[in-house]
């Protein structure tokens, strides 16, 4: 049964314990080294649990203040870091991104025949705020859901690197008439720190991490807390193998790239605390990070009518469009015919995810270190269960 945009439901107890007993069986099966997650609705908590290991090997529980590397789900914490400057006057969707990053004035498109030729439409914010650019995608940019096995993507220096690396290269498609996932976040973070004068990681740290509690999150890791880390696991051979253990003396170090495309560390604690506050129209609490009217532009549809959401080859999300680094059920349909219209998630590389439900008044976190476990929320076919969307099968009966 879906839930259309003018029903709501409550979730009971015999749901939640389908989800619980869902995610022990997929960690006790050898699917997974350990899962953390929960769900609220309506304020109440309907379940917060950990099961399994952090690392398997050394015999390290998983927690709630486990470090984990979020990759992509990065992503909607820099949307919601640009939504507070544009909330304070600093952007507007409709502006040329070209008034922010002047580098990029009189870039070209490149044709399938190798062409070069002007673009249809200027660059425009709410093209960079959903991935409609068309920034190639051989950059040496160093997107953390890009990345290998390691975790180690390759980078450039600096985010001014990165802008040099794009302002010498032709566009890949027209702006606005394409979706391609990818390095538009990291541009936002150089727009972040160009607006606000300060570095990303100060001003995530000022107006987002801080002020919610979230004391995990960060694009480096303390050295007091790198004991703490999740190993990253995948399957080899029908069994479950750790690929990488972090080394603590390279994690502890500030990057010099500061990735908003998937640079982020963080913890179950931390990210249910920002999703707590997406939920709560931008309250946080000790006050307001965005208002409410801003937070609901967060998941308008910004695309073209004729573009459509690709991100694993072959596979276009059903029913769903793209906000603010964020897909959007406009549709319920497919893969994504239980959740309501308005619900809008994502997630990172490693099987991080979340979705917020504004119909329901809820949300859903889960965090697990596995290759590709959020290429498997987009399409992938993989050996082991999709911890997201059979959560929401289950909750929403």
């Amino acid at each position: 049964m879906s839930i259309t945009s003018d029903s709501r439901t409550t979730i009971g107890t015999d749901r939640v314990e389908a989800v619980q007993a869902m995610l022990a069986k997929a960690v006790d099966d050898g699917f997974y080294a350990g899962i953390a997650a929960c769900a609220v609705q309506r304020g109440e908590l309907l379940h917060r649990d950990v099961y399994g290991h952090r690392d398997v090997e050394e015999g390290e529980p998983m927690t709630f203040d486990t470090i984990f590397r979020i990759a992509s789900s990065t992503k909607p914490i820099i949307a919601a870091a640009m939504m507070i400057l544009h909330q304070e006057g600093r952007w507007d969707f409709d502006d040329e991104l070209t008034r922010y990053i002047p580098a990029f004035e009189g870039l070209k498109v490149q044709e399938k025949d190798g062409s070069l030729v002007d673009p249809v439409q200027p660059m425009r914010m709410r093209h960079l705020m959903s991935h409609g650019i068309g920034f190639q995608r051989g950059r040496p940019a160093g997107d953390a859901g890009d990345a290998g096995a390691s975790g180690r993507p390759s980078r450039p220096k600096d985010l001014d690197s990165l802008i040099e690396h794009f302002a010498s290269q032709p566009l890949t498609f027209h702006p606005g008439k394409r979706f391609l996932y990818g390095a538009c976040c990291d541009v936002q973070g150089y727009v972040i720190e160009k607006l606000s004068g300060q570095t990303l990681d100060v001003f995530l740290q000022e107006r987002i991490f801080g002020p919610l509690g979230m004391v995990d999150t960060g694009f480096w890791v303390d050295a007091s807390k790198t004991d703490r880390v999740a190993s990253l696991y995948d399957h080899q051979d029908g069994r479950l193998v750790r690929l990488d253990r972090p080394d603590k003396e390279r994690i502890a170090t500030r990057p010099s790239y500061l990735s908003g495309g998937g640079g982020l560390w963080s913890t179950p604690d931390d990210y249910q605390r920002f999703c707590q506050m997406l939920l709560d129209e931008g309250v946080g609490p000790t006050g307001r990070i965005l208002e409410a009217e801003t937070v609901r532009k967060m998941s308008q549809d910004l695309l073209e009518p004729q573009v459509y959401v690709r991100v694993v080859p072959g596979y276009t999300l059903p029913g769903a469009r793209f906000g603010t680094n964020m897909s959007v059920i406009t549709e319920p349909q497919g893969d994504n015919a239980m959740y309501p219209a308005g619900t809008y998630s994502w997630g990172g590389a490693f099987g991080t995810y979340f979705w917020i439900d504004p119909v329901n008044e809820l949300f859903v976190s889960g965090m697990v270190q596995i290759a590709n476990g959020g290429a498997q929320h987009l399409g992938r076919q993989l050996p082991y269960p999709d911890l997201k969307k059979a959560t929401a099968q289950l909750l929403y009966g």
